[in-house]
């Protein structure tokens, strides 16, 4: 039997030749990732997402730098598969790159992840007001604020432009209806002049009017009641002739109401007691056969 260690010279030697190899095999892959990285790149360069995605690909199975990651972000969002452009487009911070936050975004909105694309609009606010204009991006946040954040829509709200509170309003409106500070008054009948077909305004304008249509009929056949004369009756007619008025007013709200939800009863018997009110018993008796 050979001694032992006489072997060790020629184990060494095997070692070396075996490091050897994987040595010129790891540069031969490396110079193989670095010419599939500038075909990759040309191919994009050229416009050709679909084959520069391909070979990203390749390019992707270790951990991929910032800038790989950029380029199959845009490829992928460019060639529809959001998917992939949204899972390489949120690893890297993306300020200052305009290109991939908007194709970034797009993607998210079609997967059906507005919360995570509202977070980067959000973020990267001075960039979308760039990119998508001042009021889409402040009425994209309003809504997205309008079901995540009151008191950011609390604070965005008054800046928007017409279209936006429009879309807003009745999340704001349950806000702020609380606040005895508010003039929901003001607020709903601007927020009518922005949208007539605002169902929440509309409500809050007609049974305000009806209250204080009921309580000033009630109080001025008090008084008349107490007191008949020729000139109290005068004073009725006049007053009453006013109060009406109001009816009128409150009734077009209602009217207007009912045609938006026609599945709530509620509009109807306010309009019937209106029309008792205008004397007009048979358009009344007519809405009763709806209840």
């Amino acid at each position: 039997m050979k001694n032992w260690k006489n072997l060790v010279p020629k184990a060494h030697a095997l070692t070396a030749i075996v490091v050897a190899a994987m040595l010129t095999a790891c540069g031969g892959a490396k110079n193989l990732m670095q010419q599939t990285r500038s075909e990759a790149d040309a191919l994009f360069a050229q416009g050709n997402y679909a084959e520069a995605l391909a070979k990203y690909r390749l390019l992707a199975t270790d951990a991929p730098d910032s800038a790989l990651c950029r380029a199959i972000t845009i490829a992928a969002a460019k060639t529809n598969d959001h998917a992939t452009a949204a899972l390489y487009g949120t690893k890297f911070p993306s300020a200052g790159d305009d290109e991939k936050l908007q194709l970034l975004v797009a993607s998210l909105d079609t997967l059906g992840r507005a919360n995570e694309a509202n977070a980067i609009v959000e973020q990267h606010r001075e960039a979308f007001d760039r990119l998508a204009g001042k009021a889409q991006t402040s009425e994209r946040l309003a809504l997205h604020y309008a079901q995540t954040n009151n008191q950011k829509l609390r604070e965005l709200y008054p800046s928007l432009e017409a279209a936006a509170r429009s879309k807003c309003f009745e999340a704001y409106y349950n806000m702020v209806k609380t606040d005895p500070e508010a003039d929901l008054n003001a607020l709903c009948r601007a927020a009518l002049a922005d949208n007539p077909d605002q169902p929440a305004a509309l409500r809050h304008i007609a049974v305000g009017l009806y209250e204080n249509a009921e309580a000033r009929y009630k109080k001025t056949m008090d008084d008349y009641n107490k007191n008949k004369n020729a000139t109290t009756y005068a004073y009725l007619r006049r007053d009453l002739k006013r109060i009406s008025a109001v009816y009128v007013e409150s009734k077009t709200h209602f009217e207007r109401l009912r045609r938006l939800e026609p599945n709530d009863k509620s509009h109807i018997k306010y309009l019937i007691n209106i029309n008792l009110r205008l004397d007009q018993p048979a358009k009344a008796k007519a809405l009763e056969k709806l209840l």
